[in-house]
């Protein structure tokens, strides 16, 4: 049985904090996404009323 000797230096990796910049664009598309998802909730809703009745 042959042993093999392993290195194990672990490193260290720093990040530097910066807060997060959310441009324009993203802010539209970011409420774009949630009116659309409120739409659909919206419409399945009024769709399990009709089926339901």
């Amino acid at each position: 049985m042959n042993n093999k000797n392993i290195d194990c230096k672990m490193k260290e990796i720093y990040f530097d904090i910066e807060p997060v910049q959310i441009e324009n664009n993203v802010k539209e598309s970011i409420n774009k996404f949630w009116f659309t998802m409120d739409l659909i909730g919206m419409q399945n809703l009024a769709m399990q009323r009709v089926f339901v009745r």
